[in-house]
């Protein structure tokens, strides 16, 4: 996430926004979905949300010691799960309206640019624009993920002709199955829905 701003975790920066904070406002993304009780429950994002392939890798992730650090314990948690995970049938709409019914790898709804150790998966996203960034990789060969690996690192893979990118300010993801999905780093819950819908200007931080 600090990516989006430039940070970095060298002294100088650290010395920086202990001593000489800047104010920033950015968005915010309600979440509604089912937690794991089976209750409908909403909760706040400000990062990113995905359902497919990255929520898988991030499941495993957390499920398994980081020793390795954000970045190699990400990519290696990538492509175990890729030998197992199968596309998923979903129904994307963006502003109410149905863009995408189909089997579908992966779909980032984006406040911010990057996940996963440092992946620039919504490479366009602006965190104060009041808008979502939609990234679609629709129903990508196991051959095609393994190529584009470094262009996602990059954030070169929305030239790849199955990749759709779009903006809007609210997403919902239907599914006839049950699937769990992923936000800021973590699995909160499951089910056939998720709603996503922008906060514009909703947090002030400190940077």
């Amino acid at each position: 996430f600090s990516r989006m701003f430039g940070l970095n975790s060298d002294l100088s920066t650290i010395c920086r926004l202990l001593t000489d904070p800047r104010p920033y406002r950015c968005d915010l993304v309600l979440t509604t979905y089912t937690n794991w009780q089976g209750d409908p429950e909403k909760r706040l994002l400000i990062n990113e949300a995905d359902v497919g392939l990255g929520c898988e890798t991030v499941f495993r992730v957390n499920r398994n010691s980081k020793a390795l650090g954000g970045f190699a314990s990400f990519l290696l948690a990538f492509l175990v799960t890729m030998i197992v995970y199968r596309n998923l049938e979903l129904v994307i709409k963006v502003d109410d309206e149905t863009i995408y019914d189909g089997k579908t790898g992966v779909i980032v709804v984006g406040n911010g640019g990057y996940f996963g150790g440092g992946v620039k998966v919504a490479p366009d996203a602006k965190i104060d624009d009041g808008l979502l960034e939609i990234i679609l990789a629709k129903d990508l060969k196991k051959m095609d993920l393994v190529l584009n690996l470094t262009n996602m690192y990059k954030g070169t893979h929305l030239k790849h002709p199955q990749v759709e990118r779009m903006i809007g300010r609210k997403v919902e993801i239907l599914s006839k199955d049950d699937i769990r999905f992923e936000m800021d780093g973590e699995t909160p819950g499951h089910g056939s829905s998720m709603l996503f819908e922008i906060m514009p200007d909703a947090i002030t931080l400190l940077l």
